[in-house]
Parts: C-alpha cells; structure tokens; sequence
C-alpha cells in the first residue's frame, strides 16, 4: 500500500466523501431517511467544515478518497465550548490499519487546540467497532438529551451518544 496522507479536506473532495459515506453505511445495512446518508451536508462536505472552529480531514492514498472524520461547533453547553465529532468513515481497505485511531486522534489534538471543552458524537448499535474505538480514546456513554440542538446531527438511527471531556 502507498503513503497513507492524512489533509484537510478540499472541495475536490465532496463527492468522494459522498460515496464513501453512503457506501459505508449501505454495508451496515443502513439505508433510513434520517441519518447521515441524507444529510444535505453531503452535498458540500468543504462549505460545511471550511467555517470558523470547524474542521474536517481526510484519508488518502494514491489520489483517492478512503476515509475522513471532522468536528463541528455546536452552540456552548453550560458555559463549554462544545464540538461534534461527525462523518467518521472508512472504505473496508483501509479498517484494521489503524487508522481509525489515528484519524481520531489528530480531531481531537485539532478540538484541543480550538479550545474545546468538550467532543460529543452519536453513532449507531451496529457500529460496535466504533464505540471500542471511541472507548478506547476516552469517549464515555451517555444518555441522549431529548431537547435537540438545532446543529447536532440528532438522528433518529444514531441511537448511541458518547462524549469526551477535552
């Protein structure tokens, strides 16, 4: 396998990160109309994380698109600056490698040096792999709210939340 690139992401890259995600979630059996498979984002992935406080990387290798995850500010919870850790997907090549952990690992060192207090995900049952991952870099369970935030992802499918204090 080739050098394995870890960049922001770049408006080149919005229908790859399209594909991947829906690609991704069509394996998990995942084919609802309220999760990140229909989110309007997917359309422009680079105008939604090309803002102030937010971020988004991707996973390269030979020119292609193979995965990416990046943070999105959400309104400040009792005084916290709060991100959400979103879109997190890989091609199946590309599990098992390690770089999920890797991946994650520079968002939060990104949250970190934004100043964050706090990264907040949600994710699905099915996605066990996920929650190890998530687990093992402190993220902790919680129960989700039931008053949504207007920029949270809140689907209905996510029925996992997890957060990390920063």
């Amino acid at each position: 396998m080739s050098d394995i690139i870890i960049r922001e992401i770049e408006e080149k890259d919005n229908q790859p990160l399209k594909t991947l995600v829906i690609n991704t979630l069509a394996e998990f059996g995942v084919v609802s109309n309220n999760c990140s498979n229909t989110d309007s984002e997917l359309d422009n992935l680079y105008r939604q994380y090309n803002k102030e406080n937010n971020f988004y990387f991707v996973v390269e290798i030979d020119n292609q698109v193979l995965g990416g995850a990046g943070c999105i500010t959400l309104k400040n919870l009792n005084d916290l600056r709060v991100c959400e850790l979103r879109k997190m997907y890989f091609d199946k090549q590309l599990r098992g490698l390690g770089m999920g952990e890797k991946l994650l690992d520079v968002c939060i060192e990104k949250a970190e040096k934004l100043g964050f207090d706090l990264i907040q995900l949600e994710t699905m049952p099915a996605m066990s792999t996920a929650q190890n991952l998530y687990s093992s870099r402190g993220f902790e369970h919680k129960v989700k709210s039931k008053t949504k935030n207007k920029k949270s992802s809140c689907h209905q499918a996510c029925q996992v939340f997890m957060v990390k204090q920063l």
